[in-house]
């Protein structure tokens, strides 16, 4: 431990940076890669059980629920014998059932009657709340899903207590993320991975795993499996034959593999090349997604870089921006009598490109300027001449604007955009299921903060509406990073996410009356007041009311230019004034000048840094570790320093990510660490550390592979819960193609909570607890009740009841038309 000097009051030394602390925060400047931890694309199976950690207690198993709304969709499907009914697949909502109101078909303007939720676990039986594909068995009506926690079954009627998932049993493959399922006409069920092949449920229950063969020259050889382990889509066409397409991830001269199952045989159909006749074969081996006309049995097809293709049986006719096609890339496809709809996606981009149609003669493309809410649609359902647009929020790069399904109608040479149809509009369902942190006020309300949707606040029993403040309320940003409380002010900071004319607009502090929550916060603007407040990670409270702010983002975390902060400034509320501290002025005793977090242990604030990119050293990157001040000396840890553990190279000392004052004046930190060499090609998928500081020496822990430790929480009974994460690394997004086995990959982690006790640490995580999510990110106990409140990247709020009560098997909520339109809204608040 390094002991420094005493700080003077740095205004004598630095006027600049006193007067403004957000000064050098530049608009737009772009990301700089400071070491391969911002480079590293390459995808790895990393499925390590972390540590010491083993099988999860019984009690803390037990006791779960998922507050998350269902608009990010990822797939949609109208029940074939019920035009009213929609089944939509959602990114960490689990299933959402709606039934359109009306008395036949069309549906026009389109009504909702009812919509349930079934969400993982207050539904027992869904093994995931994200939820790929959809399939309704024309055998028994049963409806099947493939999830990111195997393949599930519910019966016709979605009876909360009638559900079953599979995942790794018997026949299965070793996996499981299920990307696509499909449902024979004698019942048996085939589901597809990203990456790991294609498994065949028999009628009579038996799992088997179809072994892939090898892609041939000759379209009509007879093979013994399909001519890839990665499956995009599943389908059977109109006379029975099962089509597979195999996404980004196949063999370049494959486009799509056939079984049929009268004869049991398989055949490849092989990709032609630019020149080749597109009437004989796809000209792409990247097709995504399938969809069957069913009043003249043509196959449609959803490729990616060759627009769209129609199969009559015989002869291959592609569509593409030469015809009005929006785009060669499509996300989603439909089709119905001679008619069809795709999604477009922007070539190489992460955003989308709206819609086009095709009405039988001629294709007709529109976006948000002809009246779509989002030009990011996922899937597309058909209700008669009604498209259901199944959409999703941008991706990290934009603030998040969940729409859920957009009607629209064809109507002359445009469309008219129905009202969009939002789970969360009851008000009961979490408004944002991206969230960065959770706070608890003496009043009985649980505040959280959102990535992309600003500050939503309840009470904590859930029983009442949730309700949002945000950006256009006068808030910081709707990007929050971290929330603290006084006796008269609720402190939100928000990063930098919203880009106007070149420059930041966004991100910086704000507090809000804690008497009258919906009056408009009051945000700190540092003169001058055009200067963006930049980008601001973490909020603490000190002893004596001033405000202890750091600045800067991570690789993984919400927020721009990582590892570019710049350190920590204390706040005085009632003269005004600032002082601010960083690396370089404390001689080190701030570790580094990204400052993650933020605690107060007694006399002493505690600031968890990352490594920044020194500006004196060429932009090498330099510093991190965990550093502690009492208003007059820095104590200082990097790794190594007192038993302190985090990845270190060169000068790089550390990646710590949380700091949590203990109730016993403990102090724990939450870190990664990896080998030296080995980050390349790791990232995210590096060892969390937690560990703590006895007041001499650290004490870590080390979980291998989880990613890093994103909070840390001391419960009522004295366990330390620990939260961990990889980022957004998890987030389903169709412009990542299958899963798994493109650049960016897909989640593969248990993930979860590692939680202290008595015996020792412990894993709890999706496959051995009634916990809803992976990558978690923020921890708070409820003071009232020791309820756990959990957040995570996007699946909304996992909450622990402390007595391990676990919630009553059913969808939640239920709810009809009436209650829909009784939303509660508050002055000068926007939902």
């Amino acid at each position: 431990m390094r002991r420094r000097p005493t700080i003077r009051r740095f205004q004598t030394r630095r006027p600049e940076a006193s007067r403004d602390p957000f000064a050098g925060m530049s608009a737009g400047r772009a990301a700089l890669p400071v070491c391969a931890i911002c480079l590293i694309l390459a995808t790895i199976w990393a499925g390590g059980q972390g540590g010491s950690a083993g099988a999860a207690p019984g009690d803390l198993a037990r006791g779960w629920k998922t507050f998350a709304h269902g608009d990010e969709i990822l797939t949609l499907a109208v029940d074939p014998t019920d035009r009213k009914r929609v089944i939509a697949g959602t990114e960490g909502g689990g299933v959402v059932e709606w039934r359109l109101a009306g008395a036949a078909l069309p549906l026009w303007p389109v009504r909702v009657a009812s919509m349930r939720q079934f969400v993982r676990p207050n539904t027992p039986g869904l093994g995931s709340n994200t939820v790929h594909d959809v399939a309704f068995s024309p055998f028994d009506g049963s409806v099947w899903f493939a999830t990111d926690g195997g393949v599930a079954r519910a019966p016709a009627d979605l009876a909360a207590d009638g559900w079953r998932s599979w995942s790794g049993a018997a026949g299965m493959p070793g996996v499981r993320v299920f990307s696509a399922v499909a449902v024979a006409r004698d019942g048996s069920v085939w589901a597809g991975t990203p990456g790991d092949g294609l498994t065949r449920r028999s009628a009579g229950g038996e799992w088997t795993t179809v072994e892939v063969d090898d892609v041939g020259l000759d379209d009509e050889e007879v093979r013994d499996g399909p001519g890839s382990p990665a499956v995009s889509d599943l389908l059977f066409d109109a006379d029975g034959t099962l089509w597979v397409v195999h996404g980004r991830s196949g063999d370049s001269r494959l486009a799509a593999s056939r079984y049929d199952p009268v004869a049991d045989e398989w055949r490849h159909l092989l990709a032609g090349g630019p020149r080749d006749d597109p009437s004989e074969r796809p000209r792409t081996s990247q097709l995504m997604k399938l969809a069957l006309d069913a009043a003249n049995g043509d196959l449609w097809i959803a490729s990616w870089g060759r627009g769209a293709y129609r199969f009559d049986g015989e002869t291959f006719t592609e569509y593409g921006p030469d015809h009005g096609v929006c785009d060669t890339t499509l996300w989603a496809i439909a089709a119905n009598a001679g008619r069809a709809w795709v999604a477009c996606g922007e070539s190489a981009r992460e955003l989308g490109g709206g819609v086009a149609h095709f009405d039988g003669a001629v294709w007709t493309s529109f976006t948000t300027a002809h009246g779509l809410a989002t030009d990011i649609v996922t899937s597309i359902a058909l209700a008669g001449d009604v498209a259901l647009l199944g959409t999703d929020g941008p991706s990290t790069r934009l603030p998040w604007s969940e729409v859920g399904i957009q009607p629209i109608v064809r109507q002359g040479d445009g469309i008219d955009a129905g009202t969009p149809i939002q789970s969360r509009d009851g008000g009961l369902l979490a408004p944002a299921n991206e969230v960065t942190a959770i706070q608890f006020d003496d009043d009985g309300l649980v505040w959280v903060g959102t990535r992309g949707s600003g500050l939503i606040w309840s009470d904590a029993s859930g029983a009442s509406p949730w309700r949002t403040i945000g950006f256009a309320d006068g808030l910081a940003g709707d990007t929050i990073t971290d929330i603290a409380m006084d006796a008269r002010r609720i402190w939100v900071t928000a990063t930098t996410t919203r880009l106007e004319d070149g420059r930041y607009v966004d991100g910086g502090v704000s507090a809000i009356d804690r008497a009258d929550p919906s009056a408009p916060p009051i945000t700190i603007q540092p003169a001058p007041d055009d200067r963006p407040n930049g980008q601001v990670s973490s909020v603490a409270v000190l002893p004596d009311g001033r405000i202890a702010l750091g600045m800067g983002a991570a690789a993984g975390s919400p927020g721009r230019d990582p590892h570019d902060g710049r350190g920590l400034a204390i706040h005085d509320v009632e003269s005004g004034s600032w002082e601010y501290f960083d690396h370089a002025w404390t001689s080190g005793g701030l570790a580094g000048n990204t400052v993650m977090d933020l605690a107060v242990a007694g006399d002493e604030l505690w600031a968890a840094t990352s490594y920044f990119r020194d500006a004196t050293r060429e932009l090498q990157p330099v510093g991190g570790g965990v550093s502690a001040w009492n208003g007059e000396t820095w104590s200082v840890w990097g790794a190594g320093d007192e038993g302190f553990t985090a990845y270190a190279e060169d000068l790089i000392r550390g990646d710590v990510r949380s700091v949590h004052a203990a109730p016993d004046g403990a102090v724990w930190a939450g870190a990664w660490h990896a080998d030296e060499g080995s980050l390349i090609g790791l990232w995210p998928f590096v060892d969390a550390m937690v560990q703590r500081f006895d007041g001499a020496r650290w004490h870590a822990e080390r979980f291998v592979g989880q990613g890093w430790v994103s909070d840390i929480a001391v419960d009522h009974a004295g366990r330390v819960w620990a939260a961990t994460t990889r980022g957004h690394r998890q987030e389903a997004w169709p412009s990542r193609g299958v899963r798994g086995e493109d650049a960016e990959g897909y989640d593969s982690v248990e993930g979860g909570l590692r939680v202290l006790d008595d015996t020792g640490w412990s894993a709890l995580h999706e496959g051995n607890s009634g916990l809803g999510a992976r990558a978690l990110t923020a921890l708070a106990i409820d003071p009232a009740t020791g309820d756990l409140w959990v957040g995570s990247e996007s699946g909304g709020i996992l909450v622990r009841d402390a007595e391990g009560v676990d919630p009553t098997p059913a969808p939640r909520p239920t709810l009809d038309a009436s209650t829909i339109l009784s939303t509660l809204y508050l002055p000068n608040v926007s939902r």
